[in-house]
């Protein structure tokens, strides 16, 4: 009767630990089961944001032909925003399928560089020197940028000096910033520190000019600090002329208008030929996003892109 009973006990834990391995077991894979779903979701979420994120390009062409700008501020570039609208309706939240949606924005340093803004809207890159643009009479530029950044001015000559010699060796133009990096004396650091600043298009600028109405004060301090060296002016004349553009910014005034000239217009422009667009493509069901960034230029078939890379 023991024997019976003492089998009998272990008979129920043996079909215990039976029953604990099995629900186990039914618990791992009912996990991986969700695992692998979760994993597909994403997967499809983010195939739908790559996908809200080309739209989000192709938007943008199509009112750059449709709405053209005449001349680019910081708040409207390339595309002309009606009256009574601003960048903030045509470039956030734009729905472009069922459950999608795209913003087209970008952070940028305001003109005293002090703190980030977001922008939303394209990018004119006349706000940005060309390093295309560059010779044996303008390279200083990107000296003086160079050492506006914290870089020694020995240095930064040398590097300038040795961007132009790299575009005449390869008789071409840049295709990228990237490949700055490739210039002899070019290192990580400095590059991080301008590459915000800089530009490769349009590829066949041949006159170093910039737009005084929506560049970074980086870029207009290097600018101006070209035009005093060419022109026998002093750090002073440089302090003044940026005071200027500072105090014309606020007023709303353009560079270009005629109760503002100043000796160095003829370093601006104010309709760029390529244009930045940062596109945010956003699944609402997964929230995953993808964020796409291009360079679109005119051709004589219309706009079209010319870089673009997946952040």
């Amino acid at each position: 009767m023991k024997n019976n009973k003492r089998d009998s006990g272990i008979i129920l834990i043996s079909v215990l630990w039976i029953l604990a391995i099995l629900s186990l077991l039914a618990l791992s894979l009912s996990r991986q089961n969700a695992i692998e779903v979760s994993l597909m979701q994403y997967g499809i979420g983010k195939a739908r944001a790559y996908a809200a994120s080309r739209a989000g390009i192709n938007y943008c062409l199509y009112f750059l032909d449709k709405l053209p700008m005449d001349k680019d501020t910081l708040y409207a570039s390339g595309i002309k925003i009606p009256q009574g609208k601003t960048a903030q309706d045509y470039f956030q939240g734009v729905k472009v399928g069922e459950g999608e949606h795209v913003e087209i924005s970008y952070m940028s340093d305001d003109y005293r560089a002090d703190k980030k803004i977001k922008y939303y809207g394209l990018a004119d890159e006349s706000r940005r020197i060309n390093v295309n643009s560059l010779n044996g009479t303008n390279s200083s530029v990107l000296s003086f940028l160079m050492q506006d950044r914290g870089v020694d001015k020995v240095l930064a000559d040398s590097i300038a000096s040795a961007v132009v010699d790299w575009r005449v060796k390869k008789n071409r133009p840049f295709d990228a910033p990237q490949e700055l990096m490739m210039v002899k004396a070019m290192t990580p650091e400095i590059y991080s520190k301008i590459k915000d600043y800089l530009t490769v298009f349009p590829q066949q600028q041949s006159d170093l000019k910039i737009n005084f109405n929506t560049a970074p004060e980086p870029v207009v301090y290097a600018v101006l600090k070209l035009w005093a060296m060419n022109n026998g002016k002093t750090e002073a004349d440089v302090s003044a002329a940026m005071r200027d553009i500072e105090n014309q910014r606020d007023n709303g005034q353009s560079a270009n208008d005629a109760s503002f000239e100043k000796p160095w217009q003829s370093l601006n422009t104010e309709k760029a030929e390529s244009y930045w667009i940062r596109s945010v493509g956003i699944d609402e069901n997964s929230h995953t996003r993808v964020v796409i960034e291009a360079v679109v230029g005119q051709t004589i078939a219309g706009w079209a892109i010319q870089s673009w890379q997946r952040s």
